[in-house]
């Protein structure tokens, strides 16, 4: 389609052509018609969110702040969650698309953020924003020869929990972990200090998240 511009003199007249989907326009300006007219092409964006999924990680417990980004239309934006998305629990986004507060709950599932620019053009994303959980208690005290039970816990998480060690990780010898979170045993291998370890921690959902405990 063609749509005339508004001319800012009478000898002269701007037509603005549109190329379609493909981003492109035409701009073509006669400015006293017997002396100029020229034709030049302009790219024109497509408004889009371009921060990265996922979004970097937050604990529970801990001050969380990251602000998101977008382009290909004219500013200013204005951000928001999309309808039916949540951020979690803790958490909020101001019109500029900047997230803060302190997280309350683990979770781990995308969220959509919906971006406005100043022709109410519009763009949705769904970004993944981790909370990790805090393990309690973060260091473990064991004696060499003396039985040892201590159970584990994610601060933040809700359901039923499943614990394994990670992959490549080890208990000292005489230690083993079980699914309910028990680390017990009878610590019979040479003494250590503060060895750190790290489980696997899934709820009902199977999502999964790593944490790092010593003993």
């Amino acid at each position: 389609a063609t749509v005339p511009f508004p001319a800012t003199a009478s000898s002269t007249n701007l037509q603005y052509t549109s190329t379609g989907n493909s981003g492109m326009a035409t701009i073509h300006a006669s400015l006293l018609p017997s002396i100029v007219d020229t034709t030049a092409t302009v790219q024109i964006g497509n408004l889009a969110i371009t921060t990265p999924s996922p979004l970097p990680s937050g604990t529970v417990g801990v001050a969380y702040s990251q602000t998101l980004t977008a382009s290909g239309g004219p500013t200013p934006y204005t951000w928001q969650l999309a309808s039916g998305s949540s951020l979690p629990a803790g958490l909020t986004i101001d019109s500029t698309g900047h997230i803060t507060g302190t997280p309350t709950v683990a979770a781990n599932a995308p969220v959509t953020f919906q971006v406005t620019d100043s022709t109410s053009a519009q763009a949705t994303a769904a970004l993944v924003l981790p909370i990790l959980p805090v393990i309690t208690p973060p260091v473990l005290t064991a004696t060499q020869g003396t039985p040892f039970s201590a159970t584990l816990a994610a601060v933040g998480t809700t359901g039923s929990l499943t614990w394994t060690l990670a992959s490549g990780n080890t208990l000292p010898t005489g230690l083993s972990l079980s699914p309910a979170g028990v680390i017990s045993g009878t610590p019979s291998g040479p003494p250590v200090a503060n060895a750190p370890f790290t489980v696997q921690v899934k709820d009902g959902g199977a999502q999964g998240t790593q944490l790092t405990a010593s003993l």
